[in-house]
């Protein structure tokens, strides 16, 4: 059996408990409260039900869409659970062969890294796996002043208004655990609705410009979009032109498939940049 273990520079997302859980401060031992005791222990979150990866992970062209999967959803998941190879196998429609050739990709560029316990009488035990999505740690990229902030007018308060600028949480993008958890879809689609969630709304797309940022080629991009697609959280449109023809084809991604994404949210986003 194997451990894994989920590095502190990659934040996992945690299995919400099947009751509830209350968070109750300890009394002293006189019976009267003295601050919160012992501490706070931490209950059901609204977080748990997300896990935040960094975005250079899932625009690591040297990786496939597969390996990028696999990663997020072990990321789901808190530290000391138990995988096993067979395990993720199980989850999806991926291949034992495909599973390992992925967890070597994830192996050789640094975001898992492989370790096998000594046993106290010195044989080889358990394999220990730890997981980031920063590999190689690097310092924090420096803020452009000049394009984070623009400074308003001569006692016009802050003009126009306020313009988004460079942002810490740029870097990461947050997604639902039930996307990664769902076996219905395969480790490949999930990196690809991974690597399309790290752009903003308008970035355009084209299934050759998505082949070029992985290891997959065309046609698997197309099977992986159209897996998403099948299960809700990928929805394509064609575009009419003026003139009739069919233009550039629109996508909606959504990890929350029940609640959004139709028609009418492609149209509201269609109008809104027209």
């Amino acid at each position: 059996m194997e451990r894994m273990y989920a590095s502190s520079a990659a934040p996992t997302g945690r299995p919400t408990p099947a009751g509830p859980v209350c968070c109750r401060g300890h009394r002293a031992q006189d019976g009267a409260m003295s601050g919160f005791g012992a501490g706070i222990r931490r209950g059901v979150m609204a977080a748990d039900q997300f896990t935040q990866i960094a975005n250079a992970l899932f625009r690591d062209s040297r990786i496939s869409y597969r390996a990028k999967g696999i990663f997020g959803y072990i990321s789901t998941h808190r530290n000391e659970w138990r995988v096993t190879t067979a395990a993720l196998v199980a989850l999806g429609p991926d291949g034992r062969d495909a599973v390992r050739t992925a967890l070597n990709e994830l192996e050789q560029f640094g975001y898992l890294v492989r370790n096998r316990v000594r046993r106290p009488n010195g044989t080889l035990g358990q394999i220990v796996y730890s997981i980031t999505d920063r590999p190689a740690a690097p310092d924090a990229l420096p803020i452009d002043s000049a394009s984070a902030f623009r400074e308003p007018g001569n006692g016009a308060d802050f003009g126009a208004g306020i313009r988004r600028g460079v942002m810490a949480a740029d870097q990461f993008t947050q997604i639902a655990n039930a996307l990664f958890r769902d076996s219905r879809i395969s480790f490949k689609a999930k990196g690809l609705f991974g690597y399309i969630s790290t752009h903003r709304d308008g970035w355009q797309i084209t299934v050759a410009t998505l082949a070029r940022h992985g290891r997959e080629r065309v046609d698997a991009v197309t099977t992986g979009l159209e897996e998403l697609e099948n299960h809700g959280f990928l929805l394509r449109e064609r575009d009419r032109n003026a003139d009739g023809t069919l233009g550039q084809a629109l996508y909606c991604i959504t990890d929350l498939p029940a609640l959004q994404c139709g028609p009418a949210a492609l149209g509201h986003e269609r109008s809104r940049s027209t």
